[in-house]
């Protein structure tokens, strides 16, 4: 570990190569779907008939061998609970992530969202599972992963002889309304580790060259308080890592001048406003509009504002990063560990940068002051306090 003290890390600024995160396979005209038959959610027969094995197979399988009962099990049991999740969802069409989790969860499932963005609901098995896991011992439990879109993916954990094996089952959306069993793929993870903040990690084995997801995951199964993640979620996420190195530097009101405000800036619109602004905004902003915003969020005078960004011509010239810096890189995602209040009523915030593609839940650690105002905050300084070698 380097020792605390001023350094930057900007070059996380710079994202790696575009990673595919697409997982789902293309649906075929014939799928198995969910269909609700009283309190039960079924496949179109009722039995594993020639016509069910058929449909079966024009699901996406990958990995190590299951056979045509097994899968179909998995499918059954997969699209019963994503019926359950469809049926609420009809009753409430802006049902948030969350309230899907917690819906879930009073089912009795243990369940989180794919983004680690809520606890993991029901963790208990899942917990016990890890302990067994770490030890070498036989075990198995099943989780459930809720995406963005309300589709699922349900996961089978098995430990046994030191090795991990994963089972995931993913549905997607028909065009049609409902939910169909897109994938089922199995294998055997190349690595894995259960860390002491609570985070299972594991990664799939690719072949060399290989140009799609980079099976890596990371589920946090011990919980978060409400308070710490609203302040990841308000004020940390937004930013982030990607392309913006506001948290990727020292600085405090004194030493303005290495943040990249081209960057920063549309997030913060965005902040403000609930959208980024597009080319036609850019001409209608002025200087003050420009100026006001940025100044709600960072202690910057409109002096140093004018220095740090181009201006021309009575505008702002904000600078078009390349391609490479638009394309969606591999970089970690942040999570709030601690929240101190300061005696000049400053808020300091602790955050660990989780990264699955590098097999940790701390690849640096970074302090950042806000200052709570009236209907809002601002940054106030950020400190990297420890980054891995």
């Amino acid at each position: 570990m380097r020792k605390p003290g001023k350094k930057n890390i900007q070059w996380l600024y710079i994202p790696l190569l575009l990673i595919a995160s697409t997982f789902f396979a293309g649906c075929s005209q014939t799928e198995p779907v969910a269909e609700r038959t009283g309190n039960q959610t079924v496949l179109s027969e009722n039995t594993l008939n020639l016509e069910q094995k058929e449909l079966l197979d024009q699901i996406s399988y990958s990995g190590i061998h299951l056979s045509s009962q097994q899968r179909y099990q998995l499918a059954v049991e997969t699209l019963r609970v994503a019926g359950e999740l469809t049926d609420k969802i009809s009753e409430n069409s802006d049902l948030t992530l969350q309230e899907a989790v917690r819906y879930l969860a009073s089912q009795k499932y243990a369940v989180t969202d794919q983004e680690n963005r809520c606890n993991l609901e029901n963790p208990e098995a899942a917990g016990a599972f890890c302990g067994k896991l770490i030890k070498g011992e036989k075990a198995q439990t099943t989780l459930y992963r809720i995406n963005e879109d309300k589709t699922l993916v349900r996961l089978d954990l098995e430990s046994k002889m030191n090795q991990l094996t994963v089972t995931r089952t993913a549905t997607a959306w028909k065009e049609t309304g409902g939910q169909w069993v897109s994938a089922i793929e199995k294998y055997t993870a190349k690595s894995f580790a259960y860390t002491e903040k609570g985070y299972l990690l594991f990664q799939k084995d690719q072949p060399d060259g290989y140009d799609g997801p980079d099976g890596c995951d990371a589920i946090r199964i011990l919980p978060l308080s409400d308070e710490l993640r609203a302040y990841c979620r308000e004020m940390i996420a937004p930013v982030g890592y990607h392309c913006r190195n506001l948290f990727l530097i020292d600085w405090d009101r004194q030493n303005l001048d290495q943040i990249q405000f081209a960057d920063l800036f549309p997030v913060l619109y965005e902040m403000e406003y609930g959208y980024r602004p597009d080319s036609l905004l850019w001409n209608r902003l002025s200087d003050q509009d420009v100026e006001n915003l940025i100044q709600n969020y960072l202690p910057v005078s409109q002096e140093q504002i004018k220095k740090l960004v181009p201006h021309e011509e009575g505008h702002y010239i904000w600078k078009k990063p390349d391609q490479m810096e638009r394309i969606p890189g591999i970089v970690p995602f942040p999570e709030v560990t601690r929240a101190v209040e300061n005696t000049d009523g400053t808020l300091t915030l602790t955050v660990d940068a989780v990264w699955p593609q590098k097999e940790t839940d701390k690849a640096f650690t970074h302090e950042t002051t806000v200052r709570i105002t009236d209907g809002g905050f601002q940054y106030m300084g950020n400190r990297i306090v420890d980054t891995e070698e």
